[in-house]
Protein backbone atom coordinates (compact mmCIF):
# COMPACT_ATOMS: atom_id res chain seq x y z
CA UNK A 1 0.00 0.00 0.00
CA UNK A 2 1.36 3.50 -1.01
CA UNK A 3 1.75 5.94 2.20
CA UNK A 4 3.53 9.22 2.86
CA UNK A 5 3.52 12.55 2.94
CA UNK A 6 1.83 13.45 -0.45
CA UNK A 7 -1.09 11.35 0.47
CA UNK A 8 -1.69 14.41 3.29
CA UNK A 9 -4.50 16.76 2.56
CA UNK A 10 -5.09 19.70 4.46
CA UNK A 11 -8.01 22.22 3.76
CA UNK A 12 -9.79 25.38 5.25
CA UNK A 13 -10.42 29.05 5.67
CA UNK A 14 -6.82 29.17 7.94
CA UNK A 15 -5.24 27.98 5.03
CA UNK A 16 -6.52 30.53 2.54
CA UNK A 17 -6.79 33.57 5.26
CA UNK A 18 -7.36 35.00 8.96
CA UNK A 19 -8.00 37.86 10.83
CA UNK A 20 -5.32 39.11 13.67
CA UNK A 21 -6.66 38.55 17.43
CA UNK A 22 -8.79 35.81 16.72
CA UNK A 23 -8.69 32.03 16.33
CA UNK A 24 -8.43 30.81 12.23
CA UNK A 25 -9.26 27.14 11.94
CA UNK A 26 -7.87 24.24 9.26
CA UNK A 27 -7.57 20.70 9.14
CA UNK A 28 -5.82 18.17 7.83
CA UNK A 29 -6.09 14.29 7.09
CA UNK A 30 -3.69 12.14 7.44
CA UNK A 31 -5.57 8.54 6.90
CA UNK A 32 -4.42 7.56 3.32
CA UNK A 33 -0.93 8.18 4.17
CA UNK A 34 0.11 5.52 6.92
CA UNK A 35 1.38 6.13 10.43
CA UNK A 36 3.38 8.90 11.22
CA UNK A 37 4.03 11.79 12.69
CA UNK A 38 2.90 15.68 11.57
CA UNK A 39 4.13 18.53 12.50
CA UNK A 40 3.28 22.11 11.89
CA UNK A 41 4.94 25.56 12.08
CA UNK A 42 3.81 28.91 11.35
CA UNK A 43 5.89 31.75 10.46
CA UNK A 44 5.57 35.86 10.35
CA UNK A 45 5.33 38.26 11.75
CA UNK A 46 4.29 37.76 15.41
CA UNK A 47 4.32 34.14 17.09
CA UNK A 48 1.57 32.10 16.83
CA UNK A 49 -0.42 30.11 19.28
CA UNK A 50 -1.58 27.08 17.51
CA UNK A 51 -4.14 24.88 18.86
CA UNK A 52 -4.37 21.00 17.44
CA UNK A 53 -6.99 18.30 18.36
CA UNK A 54 -6.33 14.79 16.96
CA UNK A 55 -9.69 13.64 15.96
CA UNK A 56 -8.63 9.86 16.36
CA UNK A 57 -10.23 9.12 12.97
CA UNK A 58 -7.35 10.15 10.32
CA UNK A 59 -8.27 13.48 10.83
CA UNK A 60 -7.30 16.52 13.03
CA UNK A 61 -8.33 19.97 13.61
CA UNK A 62 -5.83 22.91 13.81
CA UNK A 63 -6.70 26.69 15.40
CA UNK A 64 -4.15 29.21 15.38
CA UNK A 65 -4.04 32.78 16.30
CA UNK A 66 -1.41 35.59 15.91
CA UNK A 67 -1.30 39.55 17.05
CA UNK A 68 0.30 41.00 14.13
CA UNK A 69 -1.47 41.26 10.81
CA UNK A 70 0.58 40.09 7.77
CA UNK A 71 1.69 37.33 5.51
CA UNK A 72 2.54 33.82 7.35
CA UNK A 73 4.00 31.13 6.12
CA UNK A 74 2.51 27.73 7.41
CA UNK A 75 3.98 25.02 7.06
CA UNK A 76 3.04 21.06 7.11
CA UNK A 77 5.31 18.45 6.98
CA UNK A 78 4.46 14.49 7.87
CA UNK A 79 7.51 12.39 8.70
CA UNK A 80 9.50 15.73 8.33
CA UNK A 81 8.13 15.98 4.44
CA UNK A 82 6.21 18.98 3.06
CA UNK A 83 2.87 17.81 2.49
CA UNK A 84 1.09 19.28 -0.95
CA UNK A 85 1.58 22.65 -1.46
CA UNK A 86 2.82 23.51 1.56
CA UNK A 87 4.01 25.86 2.59
CA UNK A 88 0.96 27.79 2.67
CA UNK A 89 0.87 31.61 2.40
CA UNK A 90 -2.11 32.98 4.53
CA UNK A 91 -2.49 36.86 4.35
CA UNK A 92 -3.38 37.81 8.03
CA UNK A 93 -5.90 41.09 8.59
CA UNK A 94 -6.31 43.33 10.47
CA UNK A 95 -8.35 42.76 13.89
CA UNK A 96 -11.83 44.28 13.00
CA UNK A 97 -13.63 42.69 16.44
CA UNK A 98 -17.32 42.06 15.79
CA UNK A 99 -17.55 43.47 12.85
CA UNK A 100 -17.20 40.38 10.82
CA UNK A 101 -20.70 40.09 12.16
CA UNK A 102 -22.17 42.62 10.01
CA UNK A 103 -23.64 42.06 6.33
CA UNK A 104 -24.81 44.29 3.70
CA UNK A 105 -28.28 42.91 2.59
CA UNK A 106 -30.46 44.16 -0.57
CA UNK A 107 -27.51 46.47 -2.06
CA UNK A 108 -28.44 47.37 -5.22
CA UNK A 109 -27.22 45.85 -8.70
CA UNK A 110 -26.31 48.93 -10.15
CA UNK A 111 -26.28 52.67 -9.08
CA UNK A 112 -26.30 56.01 -10.47
CA UNK A 113 -23.55 59.02 -9.90
CA UNK A 114 -24.73 61.26 -7.73
CA UNK A 115 -28.02 59.56 -7.29
CA UNK A 116 -28.53 58.22 -3.38
CA UNK A 117 -28.76 54.26 -3.26
CA UNK A 118 -30.29 52.44 -0.39
CA UNK A 119 -29.34 49.28 1.40
CA UNK A 120 -29.73 47.28 4.86
CA UNK A 121 -27.12 46.59 7.16
CA UNK A 122 -27.93 43.64 9.15
CA UNK A 123 -26.42 44.20 12.87
CA UNK A 124 -26.64 40.62 14.15
CA UNK A 125 -25.87 41.01 17.51
CA UNK A 126 -23.50 43.45 17.59
CA UNK A 127 -23.23 46.72 18.99
CA UNK A 128 -21.89 50.26 17.97
CA UNK A 129 -21.83 53.27 15.43
CA UNK A 130 -21.13 52.67 12.29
Amino acid sequence: RDSGSHLVKAGGTGLERGEAGRFNEFNVWTREAGAGQLAISLEGPSKAEIDFKDRKDGSCDVSYKVDEPGEYRIGLKFNEQHIPDSPFKVYISPAVGDAYLLEVAQFPDSAQVEKPAQFYIRMNGDKGEL
